[in-house]
C-alpha cells in the first residue's frame, strides 16, 4: 500500500501590525485603518464598511485628521465645495456628520462635536467604555 504525501507549505502569517487590503488581498503593514476610495470602503480590523461617496469622503477627511480635530472652515473647503456659485447650507456638515456616525461607531471611532468649531474621531478604547 502505497500513502499519498502532499507536502503543504505554511501560509504567510500575517505581522501582528498588518492588514490585508481589500482591493488587492495583499498585506499591508503597520496600518489599522485602510479607506479605499475606488469602492469607498473603510476598513478597521476585520471591520468594513460601504459608504456612499460623499459620506467616504468626509469620513476619510476625519480619519486624515485623526486624532487631531478637522475644522468646520476646512470641511466645507475640501469635502463640500462650492458648486457653481451656489451656496451650501452650513448645516450640510452636521447632516453628514449624523449619516456616518452610526458607520464610523461600528468601526470602533466615534465622532466628536466641537461646538461651532469642528469635528473629530475618538476611538472607543480612548473614550473610555467601548471595545
Amino acid at each position: 500500500m502505497q500513502a499519498s504525501i502532499v507536502e503543504r507549505f505554511p501560509e504567510p502569517s500575517a505581522p501582528a501590525t498588518s492588514m490585508i487590503c481589500p482591493c488587492c488581498l495583499q498585506f499591508v503593514e503597520g496600518v489599522t485603518v485602510l479607506a479605499d476610495p475606488t469602492t469607498c470602503r473603510i476598513t478597521v480590523g476585520t471591520k468594513t464598511a460601504l459608504m456612499k461617496r460623499k459620506q467616504f469622503v468626509f469620513a476619510k477627511y476625519l480619519l486624515d485628521a485623526y486624532p487631531l480635530m478637522a475644522a468646520n472652515e476646512n470641511i466645507m473647503r475640501d469635502v463640500f465645495p462650492d458648486r457653481n456659485g451656489r451656496k451650501l447650507k452650513k448645516n450640510i456638515i452636521a447632516v453628514n456628520a449624523s449619516q456616518i456616525r452610526p458607520i464610523m461607531d461600528d468601526l470602533g471611532f466615534s465622532i466628536e462635536t466641537i461646538r461651532g468649531t469642528g469635528y473629530r474621531l475618538v476611538r472607543h478604547q480612548e473614550a473610555g467604555g467601548r471595545a
